[in-house]
C-alpha cells in the first residue's frame, strides 16, 4: 500500500489561517475601548430617557406607591444598570442597583414608601452621565445615606436568594 502525501501551496491567507487569532491581545482591548467611546453617546442618551421616564412615573404619582408604580420603574432600572456597568459609572451603577433591591424590599413586604423611592430617583439623576461633578467622597456619602434607606426597611444582602444584581428581576415576577 502506498502512502499519499499532500503539500498545498503555501499563500498568504494559508499562512494566516494557521495562526491563531488575528489580532494581539492588546490590539483587540484597543479597538473594543474604542468602539465602546463611539458607543458611548447613545448609551448615555438612553440613560438619561430612562431616569426621565423614572421621574415622570414617581413625580406623576401623588401619594401613590403602589405594586404597581414600583414594578413600572423595574425596567428602567435594569437598562441603567446594564449600561452603567458597561460604560463604567460606578456611582450611577450602585445607586440603580440600590434602588432595585429597595424596590424588591417593598415589594417582598408589601409597604408603600414614596419618598425614599423619590430619593433614590433624585441620586440617580444626580450621578447620571453629564450632570454635577461630585468628589469621590460626596458620591460616598450620598451611597451611605441610599445604605440607611435600605435598612431602615430591613434589607439585608443575599436574604431570599437575592443579591443586588438580581433582586429587582424577582420583584418583577
Amino acid at each position: 500500500m502506498s502512502v499519499l502525501t499532500h503539500f498545498p501551496p503555501k499563500s498568504r491567507l494559508a499562512e494566516l489561517a494557521g495562526r491563531f487569532g488575528g489580532l494581539s491581545r492588546e490590539d483587540a482591548v484597543e479597538a473594543a475601548t474604542r468602539e465602546m467611546q463611539v458607543m458611548r453617546p447613545e448609551s448615555d442618551k438612553a440613560i438619561m430617557a430612562s431616569i426621565a421616564q423614572m421621574e415622570k412615573i414617581v413625580t406623576g404619582a401623588t401619594k401613590r406607591g403602589d405594586a404597581v408604580l414600583m414594578k413600572e420603574l423595574l425596567p428602567p432600572c435594569d437598562q441603567i444598570v446594564t449600561l452603567a456597568g458597561t460604560f463604567g459609572y460606578g456611582a450611577l451603577d450602585k445607586a440603580t442597583r440600590s434602588l432595585c433591591d429597595l424596590l424588591d424590599v417593598l415589594l417582598r413586604e408589601n409597604k408603600i414608601d414614596l419618598a425614599s423611592i423619590r430619593v433614590h430617583v433624585q441620586t440617580i439623576r444626580m450621578f447620571a452621565p453629564g450632570a454635577l461633578s461630585l468628589s469621590a467622597e460626596q458620591i460616598e456619602v450620598m451611597l451611605f445615606e441610599l445604605n440607611k434607606l435600605l435598612d431602615h426597611h430591613g434589607f439585608v444582602p443575599g436574604e431570599h436568594g437575592q443579591g443586588s444584581e438580581d433582586a429587582g428581576i424577582a420583584a418583577a415576577k
